[in-house]
């Protein structure tokens, strides 16, 4: 089954804040233990960031493994399956607007292929992301 999303990411997700900034969807979402998505595409690319728990996703012909402190980025409408293990997890998404091409200049090539590695130095700082993101002020644009 394929089916496309009419928002960033997959509708079984759990989201507990998502905003538009700019040429920038960011979410911050929850899926719930042993969650099983089907194959399914984004409308968007996707740049995830796992906070904590952990899924195996399939795509492009190969399963990826991401846990704690996991990146991933799926490109723009590649199929894919996805798994959440018994923990569940919960992610900071950041998803740039494909209507914006200008953004995709200087960044295009990151999007255009499936990464999946450990970094706990961005996972630190999505973590920070994460707890301003949750708390908006007038300087949460930034």
């Amino acid at each position: 089954m394929t089916a496309s999303a009419p928002h960033p990411l997959a509708s079984d997700r759990r989201p507990f804040r998502e905003a538009d900034f700019g040429a920038f969807h960011v979410e911050a979402a929850r899926f719930a233990p042993d969650l099983v998505l089907p194959r399914h595409v984004h409308e968007r690319a996707v740049f995830a960031v796992f906070l904590d728990g952990a899924m195996e996703t399939s795509i492009c012909g190969r399963t990826h493994e991401c846990g704690p402190s996991s990146v991933l980025v799926e490109p723009l409408g590649e199929p894919h399956a996805q798994h959440f293990m018994r923990t569940g997890a919960r992610l900071l998404v950041i998803q740039p607007d494909p209507a914006q091409p200008e953004f995709f200049e200087g960044t295009g090539r990151f999007f255009n292929e499936v990464v999946c590695y450990d970094d706990k130095g961005v996972a630190a700082l999505a973590r920070r992301i994460a707890r301003e993101f949750m708390v908006p002020d007038t300087a949460s644009p930034l």
